[in-house]
């Protein structure tokens, strides 16, 4: 067992494999690794693998309670017991997701359903905390409880540096490392064939994020580090949730050993600033181009045409030349301070932005716009005809994440 490790959900597939998949994307947006038979469980006989697993060094489970879920000889017979006794440790947190309303009081979840439906066969329930899990915003809500718990362990291990471990492309496995002090952030990968994540994906990593300046203080740590691979846009709105006046200091790591620091420097001197006006009554539009090849086609103009409002200037800010990991929070020093330039120029405090450069440009960058409203593109190529496509609206001072778009193709 261990304080660090996954979360374990026990659910009856019947009437529960729904809502078990909704409960752990939630768990998996806000950095919480998850044991999901779905996803984790080898082949074999069935009630030994999930001893095995029940025995790997879980930090806590949900027991999920469907209307069906008594009628599961698994979770009687193998999964609740092994739960229960694991619960007489400390560090280790069983709770219920509780699905059925009580019929008095249908906001409430019944309390009284758990050992109704089990009945005797079954040790009392009643010392468990039960949460209502109706929707996607009781699902965060266990998340963050459960999060919170983890912040707590982090705290007591001592650590300085809490790691947010994230990936936005990849399928999520409990067990793909020891335990991690801090945040393992996964989110539902992209369709195949596709290259933006889905709207559903967006709207749990959103709920997630915004959660996450109410986390970090827990840990009681002084520097984070992210490390890991995600899209742009998932960067910089992830970047939007700790800004740079927050009192941690900050690294990036998107390659094992490449580590880039987020220190403010004299800004890149070769920053090749481009700007086209438009509509004096429109919005800021802005392209960041900081990578060494050049695009095919102009997907900017492109973007400037599908957009639904007028654009008061397009900006264009390039940097073709590869850039060392020194030299990152300088080089989002200069972008921030051209497009905020910009933006107080043309009286814009709305921002559309698309981005070419690397993640970690992009996660530095969303930590210095914190005073405007932005509107993150991504580029999609698995439509015709490829295109940018508006993913969520960002503003560090408010949200982050203010609303996602995405645009259904």
């Amino acid at each position: 067992m261990a304080a660090l490790g996954p979360i374990f959900i026990s659910y009856r597939h019947f009437d529960g494999q729904v809502p078990a998949r909704q409960l752990a994307w939630r768990l998996r947006a806000i950095g919480l690794p998850v044991w999901l038979d779905d996803d984790d469980l080898p082949p074999g006989d069935t009630p030994r693998r999930l001893a095995e697993a029940l025995s790997k060094g879980l930090s806590g489970a949900i027991l999920l309670v469907t209307p069906d879920v008594a009628n599961s000889e698994v979770i009687k017979t193998v999964e609740l017991p092994a739960l229960l006794a694991l619960q007489e440790s400390t560090d280790f947190s069983l709770v219920v997701a509780n699905t059925i309303r009580d019929p008095e009081d249908p906001d409430k979840p019944d309390f009284r359903a758990p050992n109704r439906l089990f009945g005797p066969t079954v040790p009392p329930l009643t010392d468990i905390h039960q949460y209502p899990f109706f929707d996607e915003g009781d699902a965060t809500h266990i998340a963050m409880a459960l999060a919170l718990r983890r912040m707590q362990a982090v705290r007591r291990g001592s650590h300085r540096e809490l790691i947010i471990d994230i990936a936005t492309r990849t399928p999520a496995r409990a067990f793909t490392q020891g335990p991690l002090p801090g945040l393992i952030v996964r989110v539902e990968p992209p369709p195949p064939g596709r290259r933006v994540m889905n709207a559903s994906s967006w709207g749990a990593f959103a709920a997630a994020v915004g959660n996450l300046p109410g986390l970090l203080p827990e840990a009681g740590v002084s520097s984070l580090r992210i490390r890991g691979n995600a899209h742009l846009t998932v960067g910089f709105a992830l970047g939007s949730a700790v800004p740079v006046a927050l009192p941690w200091s900050l690294s990036v790591e998107p390659r094992f050993g490449e580590v880039w620091p987020d220190d403010s420097g004299q800004p890149a001197a070769d920053l090749e600033i481009e700007v086209k006006e438009r509509d004096p009554s429109g919005e800021l539009a802005v392209l960041i181009d900081c990578v060494e090849h050049h695009l095919v086609s102009d997907t900017f103009a492109d973007l400037l045409e599908s957009l639904d409002q007028p654009v008061a200037a397009a900006v264009r800010i390039v940097l073709r030349r590869r850039l060392s990991k020194s030299e990152g929070g300088a080089v989002a020093d200069g972008l921030a301070q051209a497009i905020r330039d910009a933006a107080a120029r043309y009286g814009s405090p709305v921002v559309h932005l698309a981005i070419r450069a690397p993640l970690p440009v992009a996660l530095m960058l969303g930590r210095r716009l914190n005073t405007l409203e932005v509107h993150l593109y991504e580029w999609e190529d698995g439509i015709k005809p490829a295109r940018y496509i508006r993913m969520a609206t960002v503003s560090s001072g408010r949200g982050p994440v203010l609303a996602v778009n995405l645009e259904t193709p």
